[in-house]
């Protein structure tokens, strides 16, 4: 636990517009879906460049027959089955609202006399009032047959004077199943007996039971999120509260009618309970209605649900980084630009910690915003990170906690890809009309430097040498020129969530011959259309930068999201000062649009720095013919 962080957003506003609420004994989304199927799902895996990732789970198999509509539905696998043996319990325990029901002081559930499960989330604030907070424990390796209580207790001595907890609800599951939960405890007050009330321990007087159905506020707490389609598939994230039956049904109608199946999962706890659903045997260029129901019930609406269009199509793109504040009013404004997708360059969270269970928890509390929420579920999104959503202040790959921090990454994104079968990573492309996008991954393989701004606090894998290959390592290297190389797009938005053509230690300028390397071999390559993306830096900026061989590059760098209101922040001077590649600079919360024309004879790419509010702060123009 860490006292210390700024008061967070409770999880108990996880409760949103789009329709999901919660009762008082739990969740109130059990209304019969009549589009829906009847069986939970199996899981398949991943069929991306990637290995198979346990929480992509899409059911792909075809029945002989297609539906009416021409969609192809498929069938519910069989209900999961659990395993005797718990090997992976869950627990959520949610606050009481009162005042002085939070505490800082250690807690633990315990199964029988001997074994207890500490509740503890590092680098994180856990216990404080209205949140909602989920441990996961791996390995536990305990028969259910010695399961014989419930007990929630302090770890604190008898008569030490801490801080007394007041629980409001308390949820167990065994390897994802939903065994237990309790949101009548009846004013319990856990601590260590020196004030007039408490009890060291609560201990459910009839054990393993569900008064309710969770302690959060629905079986789909987080979700649906839509990741960047293909011309035939596309993929849509959830976050359950248990392992339970998701369907994801499809439709050619805009009201939903006649919505088939086209896809099944079934959240592990090893994965956070999120998995990704991929409906395949969709029409390239093509709008569908989609919604997804859970154990055979929904309050999601329909929703559009588009595949990719043709090149010469004209689309809007926006993107943005650094997301620090606990209020981020900004995804209205992104809502209102009507975009086609959205890409996030880097500090998607401020969590600065190389403890899985960290990072899951702050991905939650970004679930938690509705204005966020609400965009992801109607607009696809790509995602790569920088150094604050990776381990901590200008990390590179010798920091411990990447592995950590990719396997929550990969949990909490629906890129179609995270790097190679032998480069792990989070680095990734996909093809969206006009545009490439190309994600590269700048942090997991970045050579350790002299950087006294550097924060990690855990050592991990030996510092990498290969300065050649700047902020990618030579496997990513190759991997995106390539890319590039390949790609038959007009235009190609390179994103690395640090500055490829700024002077901060922290960024290309610290490599500067690999930087020069790699504008060589576009050259070299001739690979026409290259825009370059960025953030980080705390400032919208353009900028253009001449190259000794081909075409000037253009840098769109988008920064902060969240971070310096202009209300709050009036004399920001980070724009003072001369740059001869600036073209524009904007010191306060913004994001990026980019209209992609790909239709015209000489496509056209337009960038508008927008401010918070999604006003229009300045515009920049290339054409096709500009870029080769």
């Amino acid at each position: 636990m860490r006292a210390s962080l700024r008061p967070l957003l409770a999880l108990a506003t996880l409760v949103s517009t789009l329709g999901t609420a919660a009762s008082a004994c739990g969740s109130t989304d059990d209304v019969p879906d009549p589009d829906a199927g009847s069986a939970p799902d199996a899981s398949e895996g991943d069929t991306s460049t990637t290995p198979p990732r346990p929480d992509a789970s899409a059911d792909t198999s075809v029945p002989p027959d297609a539906s009416p509509t021409g969609l192809v539905p498929v069938p519910a696998p069989p209900k999961p089955t659990f395993p005797a043996t718990i090997g992976t319990l869950s627990v959520t325990l949610r606050t009481a609202t009162a005042a002085a029901s939070d505490t800082n002081d250690p807690l633990e559930v315990c199964l029988n006399e001997t074994r207890c499960f500490q509740l503890n989330l590092r680098d994180v604030d856990d216990f404080r009032l209205g949140g909602a907070d989920t441990y996961h424990f791996e390995g536990v390796n305990l028969p259910r047959s010695e399961v014989d209580r419930v007990v929630l207790r302090t770890r604190s001595p008898a008569g030490a004077n801490n801080d007394r907890y007041t629980p409001a609800c308390l949820d167990l599951r065994f390897d994802g199943e939903p065994v237990y939960c309790n949101d009548q405890l009846g004013g319990v007050h856990i601590g260590t007996g020196s004030t007039a009330g408490e009890t060291m321990s609560y201990r459910d007087p009839v054990g393993l039971r569900n008064v309710c159905t969770t302690c959060l506020p629905s079986k789909l707490p987080a979700g649906p999120v839509l990741g960047a389609p293909g011309d035939t598939s596309t993929r849509v994230w959830v976050r359950t509260d248990a392992t339970r039956q998701v369907g994801l049904f499809v439709s050619e109608s805009p009201d939903g009618s006649g919505a088939v199946p086209m896809a099944w999962a079934a959240p592990a706890p090893e994965n956070d309970f999120t998995a990704i659903l991929e409906p395949k045997g969709l029409t390239p260029g093509r709008t569908y209605a989609y919604r997804v129901s859970v154990d055979g019930a929904t309050t999601e609406p329909f929703r559009p649900l588009k595949t990719a269009p043709p090149s010469a199509s004209k689309v809007r793109l926006g993107m943005g980084s650094c997301a620090r504040d606990e209020a981020q009013p900004i995804y209205q404004a992104i809502a209102g630009q009507n975009l086609d997708l959205f890409l996030f360059l880097g500090d998607n969270h401020y969590g600065n910690t190389p403890y899985v269970e960290a990072h899951r928890w702050q991905y939650r509390k970004l679930d938690a915003l509705t204005a966020r929420r609400g965009l992801l579920s109607l607009v696809p999104s790509l995602s790569t990170w920088d150094d604050h959503d990776f381990v901590a202040n200008n990390s590179d790959g010798a920091c411990g906690g990447r592995e950590d921090a990719l396997r929550a990454f990969k949990e909490a994104w629906p890129n179609p890809s995270f790097g190679l079968p032998q480069t792990p990573g989070v680095f990734t492309r996909s093809r969206f009309g006009p545009v490439e996008v190309v994600l590269a991954d700048c942090r997991y393989h970045r050579p350790r430097i002299d950087d006294p701004e550097r924060r990690c606090t855990l050592d991990g894998a030996s510092p990498s040498t290969d300065t050649a290959s700047g902020l990618l390592g030579a496997a990513q290297f190759s991997w995106l020129t390539d890319s590039l190389a390949a790609s038959t797009a007009p235009f190609k938005i390179v994103a690395c969530g640090s500055l490829f053509t700024g002077n901060s230690v922290d960024s290309w300028a610290s490599f500067p011959a690999a930087r020069d390397r790699l504008f060589a071999e576009l050259a070299a390559k001739k690979i026409p259309g290259v825009v370059l993306a960025s953030g980080d830096i705390h400032r919208s900026e353009i900028r253009v930068t001449p190259r000794a061989s081909g075409y000037p590059l253009t840098e769109l760098v988008s920064s902060p999201m969240a971070q310096y209101p202009m209300a709050s922040e009036p004399g920001r001077t980070v724009c003072n000062g001369t740059d001869a590649r600036r073209r524009f600079c904007y010191p306060w919360d913004s994001f990026i649009t980019v209209e992609a024309d790909g239709s015209l004879p000489d496509p056209t790419l337009v960038a508008i720095v927008r401010d918070e509010n999604g006003v229009e702060k300045y515009r920049h123009t290339l054409r096709r013919s500009e870029l080769q």
